[in-house]
Order: C-alpha cells, then sequence, then structure tokens
C-alpha cells in the first residue's frame, strides 16, 4: 500500500510490516498525523541498498553476509 522511488525504480511495499519492523516507519506511516502518501521518492539511497533493505525486514532470517552489509 505505499510505493518507494528509487533511481527511477517503483517498489512496492507494506506500511504494516515496515512499520511492525521499525519504529521509523511506524511513527511516520502511524504517527500524530495521518499518513497519506503513496509514492515516496527517496534520493539519498540507491535502489539496490533500500532493496537490500526491503529484502531483510521481509525476511529476518536471511544471512547477513559481507557482500548484504551496507556502507
Amino acid at each position: 500500500d505505499v510505493i518507494f522511488v528509487v533511481e527511477g525504480k517503483k517498489l512496492h511495499s507494506s506500511t504494516q510490516i515496515l512499520a511492525h519492523a521499525s519504529s521509523y516507519f511506524l511513527k511516520l506511516f502511524y504517527g500524530s498525523r495521518v499518513f497519506e502518501e503513496k509514492e515516496i521518492v527517496l534520493s539519498d539511497v540507491s535502489s539496490e541498498e533500500f532493496t537490500a533493505a526491503l529484502e531483510m525486514i521481509y525476511d529476518p532470517d536471511r544471512a547477513v553476509t559481507e557482500s548484504t552489509v551496507l556502507s
């Protein structure tokens, strides 16, 4: 129910799953003001990095390896 636009790529996600995994997203989506955005444009992260972060949120048992650690 939310779309992140990163480097022109649209990444679909669930506000409920993100809010459950992260206090940042909990405050963003369910904080004091009503969250109405359907698309969030991110400019300070690469699509590869953000995709890796989403994959780790959606699959917390995924092994963290040197190649998946963000610098």
